[in-house]
């Protein structure tokens, strides 16, 4: 495990929360398969109303991930596996 990087697996809310530094992050697994966005906007700012500070989505493809990065929200970070791989081991 990265330094500095906790996590759990919760039954409700996100899909894993991670604690990295001192923030805390929702991370939700996306498949690519919502037409809408809409509905995925509406769950990330919920998150922050429960005291996230940041929201990931991680994302099959990077076609995807670029419809999840067209969002524009603030504090929402938006990965591939290989680009949090690379993110978490530049935290080590």
């Amino acid at each position: 495990m990265a330094a500095g990087i906790t996590y759990e697996l919760p039954k409700e809310g996100p899909d894993i929360i991670a604690y990295i530094d001192t923030k805390i992050v929702a991370i939700e697994c996306e498949t690519g398969l919502k037409d809408d966005l809409n509905s995925y906007k509406e769950q990330v700012l919920k998150r922050f109303k429960q005291g996230f500070d940041e929201v990931w989505a991680i994302c099959p493809t990077s076609d995807v991930a670029e419809r999840y990065r067209a969002l524009n929200i603030p504090n929402h970070k938006v990965f591939t596996l290989p680009e949090l791989k690379k993110y978490i081991m530049k935290k080590e």
